[in-house]
């Protein structure tokens, strides 16, 4: 009698378990055509992509900004 109420018991917390599970959603994959247009406009992008150019009046203006934090000890 015993194991029927130990198997019961298991039983029934394996159906909770299964009843809280979430269920895994499938990742969408681009395929065909969009695929391609979707690496080329990211190759297309990347060789786009600028960067930041700062005067020399800011970049003296930021570094002594982050001298002056240094200075008071904040972590730079």
């Amino acid at each position: 009698m015993q194991i029927s109420i130990k198997f019961v018991s298991l039983y029934r917390k394996i159906k909770i378990l299964k009843a809280m599970a979430t269920p895994i959603r499938s990742i969408p994959v681009l395929e065909g055509e969009v695929a391609r247009r979707f690496i080329r406009e990211a190759k297309d992008n990347e060789k786009k992509r600028g960067s930041i150019k700062f005067s020399e009046e800011a970049t003296a203006s930021y570094k002594a900004i982050i001298d002056d934090a240094r200075r008071r000890g904040l972590p730079f």
